[in-house]
């Protein structure tokens, strides 16, 4: 994982990609990266967007179903 991009989400410089990782992985492999983009914040003293977990949980199981959906539409 060496390619740099920039999380939008963030707007955090990370040296990873991470940020393109969290829009096509799954519900677990995007809550592990969001605990290590949230780690990385908090040991930069990042302030972090307001957003609750619950909000961020939502937003993870809507972009999960409308995935899921796209794929059997392409089936």
């Amino acid at each position: 994982m060496s390619i740099k991009c920039i999380s939008i989400r963030y707007g955090l410089k990370l040296e990873s990609n991470l940020y393109a990782a969290i829009g096509y992985g799954s519900i677990k492999e995007k809550q592990i990266l969001q605990r290590l983009i949230d780690e990385n914040i908090k040991k930069n003293n990042i302030i972090r967007p307001i957003k609750s977990d619950q909000e961020i949980l939502e937003e993870t199981k809507l972009e999960e179903i409308h995935n899921s959906q796209y794929h059997e539409e392409k089936q």
